[in-house]
């Protein structure tokens, strides 16, 4: 018997985040979940068509494009300080998880289990969904702590009634709800002392997980590592740019450093987002260009060849849950630079990395004493921790066996 589970996961397929990683293995690996009883549909914005009413995508200008960009992101970053902005720009997301919850709903469909990844369409699901034989399930990809994540780019919802009715929301789903999973320790933790009247037994925790190299990569890594590189300490961090994820405190750390040092230093930030122009002006404005490089958009599936060209991972993050990113460069052997918070710890310890604040001098210190530290061992420890601890493997198992807990014994 297969039991069917319908995975409902807002925006796209195409997207380097985290989550959606996830569901890329999960219908690569479809035998084995199958195997072990479950089939898994998943439902994103990708099944709309890029045309609707009627009304065609008209192509757009290399030109207006660039236009469009700078907009989009001088608004990104206004919104910080407007709380008519931030309502706008969290309305328009909610209307666009309607829409594809709306769609799910229309089909009818009578699945054994129903996954969410964040509360927004689990709430939807639940307040209009007329199905009560499905077992809901949400994961939280955030560290627990209650819209903390959220409040990194919309500060102002802070304090305000807007925020204590989203609050509510989430108690409610979170009651209502049949199983909470947090892919951190930490996230349990946190998201069981905001809501107490959570019965822990009704939680779990399934760590990130990704897939090993395949013999090819690794045969194109080694080959990328064999080649001559101009900087003796070549850092990477990949990742959506914008403030929560710290790419200011990595240019600020590297303004000022002694010349001889800073000769050895190179960072490549992988990634788009709201604050890549203002970042790349203040490089400009530091005379770092020759030490801090954009390379923009890489899809995930070559990201592996930037880690592979690197030799030090960084990540100065705000707030996290458990990023996948750091994951990939353990695969890739490299030793982490990134911050004490959220489930990043759970990652980076002394044996395969550096743990800091979030903080501009903190990480300057880190940089003078660079060639202090043995980063061929950390690295070392790294892949280690990767084989041991995170792979897809060990990740689909736990899944797996989650699911089989919610069957009665009787059913399975």
């Amino acid at each position: 018997m297969l039991y069917k589970v319908d995975v409902i996961r807002p925006g796209s397929l195409n997207q380097i985040i985290g989550p959606v990683g996830t569901l890329k293995r999960i219908i690569k690996d479809k035998e084995y979940f199958e195997g072990r009883g479950y089939d898994f549909t998943i439902f994103t914005h990708d099944i709309f068509s890029k045309v609707e009413s009627g009304v065609s995508v008209a192509r757009t200008t290399h030109h207006k494009k660039g236009i469009i960009k700078k907009i989009k992101s001088k608004t990104r970053l206004y919104a910080r300080h407007s709380f008519v902005l931030s309502y706008l720009f969290d309305l328009r997301s909610q209307l666009h998880t309607k829409k594809l919850v709306k769609y799910y709903l229309s089909l009818n469909r009578d699945p054994d289990f129903i996954v969410f990844h964040s509360s927004v369409e689990c709430y939807q699901y639940l307040k209009y969904s007329k199905n009560k034989r499905a077992k809901v399930i949400m994961f939280q990809h955030t560290d627990g702590i209650p819209f903390r994540m959220q409040l990194e780019y919309y500060p102002k919802f802070k304090g305000t009634s807007y925020l204590k009715k989203k609050m509510e929301k989430l108690s409610w789903t979170a009651r209502n709800t049949d199983h909470l999973v947090f892919i951190a320790k930490i996230g349990q933790i946190n998201f069981l002392k905001a809501f107490a009247f959570l019965d822990i037994k009704k939680t779990s925790v399934i760590l990130n997980g990704i897939d090993d190299f395949t013999l090819s990569q690794k045969n194109e890594i080694n080959e990328i590592k064999s080649k001559t590189f101009k900087f003796k300490y070549r850092l990477c961090c990949s990742g959506t740019i914008n403030q929560r994820k710290g790419h200011r405190i990595i240019i600020e750390a590297l303004r000022g450093l002694d010349e001889n040092l800073l000769h050895d230093i190179h960072v490549s930030f992988l990634g788009e987002g709201a604050e890549r122009i203002e970042l790349e002006n203040l490089v400009h404005k530091y005379g770092l260009q020759d030490h801090v490089t954009f390379e923009g958009f890489v899809p995930n599936e070559q990201v592996y060849k930037y880690l592979a060209a690197s030799n030090i991972y960084i990540l100065m993050s705000k707030n996290e849950g458990l990023p996948i990113s750091i994951i990939e460069a353990m695969r890739a052997g490299l030793p982490v630079i990134s911050t004490k918070i959220s489930g990043i710890p759970e990652l980076v310890d002394k044996t395969n990395g550096i743990l800091v604040n979030p903080d501009t001098e903190e990480l300057k210190i880190v940089f003078n004493n660079i060639f202090r530290y043995n980063w061929s061992e950390m690295g070392h420890c790294s892949r280690v921790r990767f084989e041991n601890e995170f792979t897809f493997e060990r990740m689909e198992k736990e899944y797996c066996d989650m699911l089989d807990s919610m069957v009665l014994p009787s059913n399975k």
